[in-house]
């Protein structure tokens, strides 16, 4: 599934147009010229993609914050041909922050926590239902990203 994620271009993020991609690649040489390693954006590089942002679907509402994991989880649970993607979101001029958040099958972002998600960008790895529930009691892997790298994927 890791490489079958439809690709998005660069996004309008406010009146700034940037890629996702670059946006983390410049994230991950900063970290490493403070001497900080970020592994979750290097597997996030390698195996993940952009995504389309959107508003959040008619009749769902925006969830709470910090609940994205989840959020996302339980809506692909109930929209199976929807994909559970982790990776990282970028607001307007913000940082990339780790998120998660459900796509549907041409890539379109379905984000039920964050306010504005059409005014997002969105990088990330795909997960399918299938994928997502794999491992789910594995000790210390709270995220489905955190459990496909602990098993090399």
């Amino acid at each position: 599934m890791r490489n079958s994620a439809p690709t998005g271009g660069a996004a309008t993020v406010g009146s700034v147009t940037d890629d996702p991609r670059r946006a983390l690649e410049r994230h991950q040489r900063v970290s490493a010229q403070a001497g900080v390693a970020d592994v979750m954006i290097d597997y996030v590089l390698a195996h993940g993609h952009s995504y389309q942002a959107s508003k959040r679907p008619k009749g769902e509402r925006k969830r709470k914050d910090g609940s994205c994991f989840e959020a996302a989880f339980r809506y692909v649970l109930r929209h199976p041909d929807h994909v559970y993607v982790e990776g990282f979101g970028m607001g307007p001029n913000g940082p990339p922050i780790h998120h998660a958040w459900a796509a549907t099958p041409s890539g379109v972002v379905v984000d039920l926590v964050w306010p504005n998600p059409e005014e997002c960008t969105y990088f990330g790895v795909p997960f399918t239902a299938e994928e997502m529930t794999k491992d789910t009691k594995a000790k210390g892997l709270c995220t489905v990203l955190a459990r496909a790298m602990a098993r090399g994927e």
